[in-house]
Protein backbone atom coordinates (compact mmCIF):
# COMPACT_ATOMS: atom_id res chain seq x y z
CA UNK A 1 0.00 0.00 0.00
CA UNK A 2 2.83 2.37 0.93
CA UNK A 3 4.61 1.55 -2.34
CA UNK A 4 1.43 2.39 -4.31
CA UNK A 5 1.11 5.75 -2.53
CA UNK A 6 4.77 6.50 -3.20
CA UNK A 7 4.34 5.67 -6.90
CA UNK A 8 1.26 7.90 -7.12
CA UNK A 9 3.19 10.79 -5.54
CA UNK A 10 6.05 10.26 -7.97
CA UNK A 11 3.64 10.39 -10.90
CA UNK A 12 2.07 13.59 -9.56
CA UNK A 13 5.51 15.19 -9.30
CA UNK A 14 6.34 14.15 -12.85
CA UNK A 15 3.03 15.45 -14.24
CA UNK A 16 3.46 18.76 -12.41
CA UNK A 17 6.98 19.17 -13.81
CA UNK A 18 5.74 18.44 -17.34
CA UNK A 19 2.90 20.98 -17.01
CA UNK A 20 5.27 23.67 -15.74
CA UNK A 21 7.72 22.93 -18.55
CA UNK A 22 4.90 23.31 -21.09
CA UNK A 23 3.90 26.65 -19.55
CA UNK A 24 7.48 27.89 -19.91
CA UNK A 25 7.55 26.90 -23.59
CA UNK A 26 4.16 28.53 -24.23
CA UNK A 27 5.32 31.74 -22.53
CA UNK A 28 8.45 31.93 -24.65
CA UNK A 29 6.52 31.27 -27.85
CA UNK A 30 3.83 33.83 -26.98
CA UNK A 31 6.31 36.63 -26.26
CA UNK A 32 8.41 35.83 -29.33
CA UNK A 33 5.31 35.70 -31.51
CA UNK A 34 4.15 39.12 -30.31
CA UNK A 35 7.54 40.77 -30.75
CA UNK A 36 8.25 39.26 -34.17
CA UNK A 37 4.82 40.30 -35.45
CA UNK A 38 6.24 43.78 -36.01
CA UNK A 39 9.55 42.39 -37.24
CA UNK A 40 7.65 40.31 -39.77
CA UNK A 41 7.72 43.06 -42.36
CA UNK A 42 6.12 46.39 -41.48
CA UNK A 43 7.26 48.74 -44.23
CA UNK A 44 6.68 52.49 -43.96
CA UNK A 45 5.23 52.95 -47.44
CA UNK A 46 1.67 54.21 -46.96
CA UNK A 47 0.15 50.76 -47.52
CA UNK A 48 -1.24 48.99 -44.51
CA UNK A 49 -1.75 45.31 -45.28
CA UNK A 50 1.19 44.54 -42.98
CA UNK A 51 -0.89 45.88 -40.06
CA UNK A 52 -3.62 43.29 -40.58
CA UNK A 53 -3.94 40.95 -37.64
CA UNK A 54 -2.26 43.34 -35.22
CA UNK A 55 -4.63 44.31 -32.35
CA UNK A 56 -5.99 47.87 -32.57
CA UNK A 57 -7.08 50.13 -29.72
CA UNK A 58 -10.06 52.47 -30.01
CA UNK A 59 -9.04 56.10 -29.51
CA UNK A 60 -12.21 58.12 -29.06
CA UNK A 61 -14.05 60.88 -27.27
CA UNK A 62 -17.13 58.63 -27.34
CA UNK A 63 -19.22 60.68 -29.71
CA UNK A 64 -22.86 59.67 -30.04
CA UNK A 65 -22.58 59.34 -33.81
CA UNK A 66 -19.46 57.12 -33.60
CA UNK A 67 -17.54 59.46 -35.91
CA UNK A 68 -14.66 59.85 -33.47
CA UNK A 69 -14.14 56.13 -32.90
CA UNK A 70 -10.67 56.03 -34.41
CA UNK A 71 -8.11 53.25 -33.93
CA UNK A 72 -4.39 52.90 -33.29
CA UNK A 73 -1.77 50.20 -32.75
CA UNK A 74 1.72 50.20 -31.24
CA UNK A 75 4.20 47.34 -31.66
CA UNK A 76 7.96 46.86 -31.65
CA UNK A 77 10.74 44.64 -32.87
CA UNK A 78 14.33 44.59 -31.65
CA UNK A 79 15.21 47.94 -33.21
CA UNK A 80 12.06 50.02 -33.79
CA UNK A 81 8.71 51.08 -32.37
CA UNK A 82 5.88 51.17 -34.92
CA UNK A 83 2.76 53.33 -34.55
CA UNK A 84 -0.35 53.04 -36.70
CA UNK A 85 -3.33 55.44 -36.62
CA UNK A 86 -6.54 55.23 -38.65
CA UNK A 87 -9.52 57.56 -38.66
CA UNK A 88 -13.13 56.38 -38.69
CA UNK A 89 -14.53 56.09 -42.26
CA UNK A 90 -17.12 58.79 -41.54
CA UNK A 91 -14.67 61.17 -39.84
CA UNK A 92 -14.78 64.30 -42.00
CA UNK A 93 -11.73 66.20 -40.71
CA UNK A 94 -8.14 65.56 -41.78
CA UNK A 95 -6.00 63.17 -39.79
CA UNK A 96 -3.97 65.12 -37.19
CA UNK A 97 -0.19 64.96 -37.61
CA UNK A 98 0.60 67.08 -34.53
CA UNK A 99 0.48 66.56 -30.76
CA UNK A 100 1.42 62.93 -30.19
CA UNK A 101 3.00 61.88 -26.90
CA UNK A 102 5.17 58.84 -26.32
CA UNK A 103 5.22 57.66 -22.69
CA UNK A 104 7.93 55.33 -21.38
CA UNK A 105 8.65 54.54 -17.75
CA UNK A 106 7.05 57.73 -16.45
CA UNK A 107 8.68 60.01 -19.03
CA UNK A 108 7.00 61.78 -21.95
CA UNK A 109 8.25 62.65 -25.44
CA UNK A 110 5.99 64.91 -27.59
CA UNK A 111 6.32 64.56 -31.34
CA UNK A 112 4.72 65.52 -34.66
CA UNK A 113 5.13 64.54 -38.33
CA UNK A 114 6.83 66.68 -40.97
CA UNK A 115 9.17 66.39 -43.93
CA UNK A 116 12.87 66.49 -42.99
CA UNK A 117 15.56 68.44 -44.80
CA UNK A 118 17.87 66.54 -47.14
CA UNK A 119 20.44 66.06 -44.37
CA UNK A 120 17.65 65.12 -41.91
CA UNK A 121 18.95 67.68 -39.43
CA UNK A 122 15.80 69.82 -39.45
CA UNK A 123 12.31 70.38 -40.83
CA UNK A 124 11.77 71.23 -44.48
CA UNK A 125 9.19 73.98 -43.98
CA UNK A 126 8.87 74.43 -47.74
CA UNK A 127 7.31 71.00 -48.11
CA UNK A 128 4.00 70.13 -46.52
CA UNK A 129 1.54 67.26 -46.49
CA UNK A 130 -1.60 68.32 -48.35
CA UNK A 131 -4.14 66.84 -45.96
CA UNK A 132 -7.02 67.94 -48.19
CA UNK A 133 -5.81 66.01 -51.25
CA UNK A 134 -6.02 62.23 -51.55
CA UNK A 135 -2.64 60.59 -51.93
CA UNK A 136 0.22 58.75 -50.26
CA UNK A 137 2.87 60.95 -48.67
CA UNK A 138 6.08 59.12 -47.81
CA UNK A 139 9.44 60.32 -46.57
CA UNK A 140 8.14 62.09 -43.46
CA UNK A 141 9.71 61.86 -40.01
CA UNK A 142 8.60 62.14 -36.40
CA UNK A 143 10.11 65.28 -34.86
CA UNK A 144 10.58 66.53 -31.34
CA UNK A 145 9.24 70.06 -30.82
CA UNK A 146 12.41 71.79 -29.63
CA UNK A 147 14.97 71.34 -30.86
CA UNK A 148 13.46 69.81 -34.00
CA UNK A 149 15.14 66.42 -34.14
CA UNK A 150 14.26 63.56 -36.51
CA UNK A 151 14.36 60.02 -35.11
CA UNK A 152 12.47 57.82 -37.56
CA UNK A 153 10.33 57.81 -40.66
CA UNK A 154 6.63 58.04 -41.44
CA UNK A 155 4.03 57.84 -44.19
CA UNK A 156 0.60 59.49 -44.34
CA UNK A 157 -2.21 58.28 -46.59
CA UNK A 158 -5.02 60.74 -47.27
CA UNK A 159 -8.23 59.19 -48.58
CA UNK A 160 -11.94 59.82 -48.31
CA UNK A 161 -14.42 57.21 -47.16
CA UNK A 162 -13.52 53.66 -46.22
CA UNK A 163 -10.65 53.46 -45.56
CA UNK A 164 -10.20 56.99 -44.33
CA UNK A 165 -6.95 58.83 -43.55
CA UNK A 166 -4.18 56.72 -41.98
CA UNK A 167 -0.53 56.97 -41.11
CA UNK A 168 2.30 54.76 -39.89
CA UNK A 169 5.49 55.73 -38.07
CA UNK A 170 8.72 53.88 -37.34
CA UNK A 171 10.80 55.18 -34.42
CA UNK A 172 14.32 53.97 -33.67
CA UNK A 173 14.33 52.64 -30.11
CA UNK A 174 17.91 53.68 -29.33
CA UNK A 175 17.10 57.27 -30.38
CA UNK A 176 13.89 57.28 -28.35
CA UNK A 177 15.77 56.16 -25.25
CA UNK A 178 18.46 58.79 -25.80
CA UNK A 179 15.92 61.59 -26.27
CA UNK A 180 13.98 60.53 -23.17
CA UNK A 181 17.06 60.13 -20.99
CA UNK A 182 16.49 56.40 -20.56
CA UNK A 183 19.14 53.74 -20.24
CA UNK A 184 19.73 51.77 -23.42
CA UNK A 185 17.68 48.58 -23.27
CA UNK A 186 14.89 50.07 -21.14
CA UNK A 187 12.17 49.48 -23.74
CA UNK A 188 13.37 45.94 -24.45
CA UNK A 189 13.20 45.17 -20.72
CA UNK A 190 9.40 45.11 -20.83
CA UNK A 191 8.44 48.49 -19.36
CA UNK A 192 5.08 49.95 -20.31
CA UNK A 193 5.21 51.94 -23.55
CA UNK A 194 2.19 54.06 -24.53
CA UNK A 195 1.16 56.80 -26.94
CA UNK A 196 -1.53 59.41 -26.30
CA UNK A 197 -3.02 61.54 -29.06
CA UNK A 198 -5.46 64.20 -27.79
CA UNK A 199 -6.21 65.46 -31.31
CA UNK A 200 -7.40 61.99 -32.30
CA UNK A 201 -9.26 60.94 -29.18
CA UNK A 202 -9.13 60.22 -25.48
CA UNK A 203 -7.29 57.27 -24.02
CA UNK A 204 -4.00 55.69 -25.01
CA UNK A 205 -2.58 52.88 -27.08
CA UNK A 206 -0.28 50.51 -25.21
CA UNK A 207 2.49 48.63 -26.93
CA UNK A 208 1.39 45.09 -27.75
CA UNK A 209 3.35 42.65 -25.63
CA UNK A 210 3.90 44.93 -22.64
CA UNK A 211 1.25 43.50 -20.35
CA UNK A 212 1.49 40.01 -21.86
CA UNK A 213 5.22 39.87 -21.23
CA UNK A 214 4.74 40.98 -17.64
CA UNK A 215 2.00 38.39 -17.14
CA UNK A 216 4.17 35.57 -18.40
CA UNK A 217 7.12 36.74 -16.29
CA UNK A 218 4.93 36.46 -13.20
CA UNK A 219 3.67 33.08 -14.40
CA UNK A 220 7.22 31.80 -14.89
CA UNK A 221 8.31 33.04 -11.47
CA UNK A 222 5.30 31.39 -9.82
CA UNK A 223 5.98 28.19 -11.72
CA UNK A 224 9.62 28.19 -10.64
CA UNK A 225 8.61 28.64 -6.98
CA UNK A 226 6.15 25.75 -7.19
CA UNK A 227 8.66 23.55 -9.01
CA UNK A 228 11.45 24.16 -6.49
CA UNK A 229 8.99 23.60 -3.67
CA UNK A 230 7.92 20.26 -5.10
CA UNK A 231 11.50 19.15 -5.71
CA UNK A 232 12.47 20.15 -2.18
CA UNK A 233 9.50 18.28 -0.77
CA UNK A 234 10.39 15.23 -2.83
CA UNK A 235 13.98 15.23 -1.52
CA UNK A 236 12.65 15.53 2.02
CA UNK A 237 10.39 12.52 1.50
CA UNK A 238 13.25 10.49 0.07
CA UNK A 239 15.47 11.27 3.07
CA UNK A 240 12.74 10.30 5.52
Amino acid sequence: MKNMQKKNKNWKHKITCVVLFCLVIIAILQVNCIETKAAGGITIDGYYDDWEGIPKTMITYYSNNQLCNNHAALVRDGEYLYLYVEMHPLYSSSIPIDAYYLHVNGKQLPFFLRYPTADRNGIDWGKNVNLSKDGIYTGLSPFTYYPAYSWGDAAVTVSSGDPNDRFEVRMKISEVEKLMGLEQGTIASGVKVEVTMPNVGDGKVTMVGTSTGAFFSILLMAGAVVLFGLLGKKKGLQKS
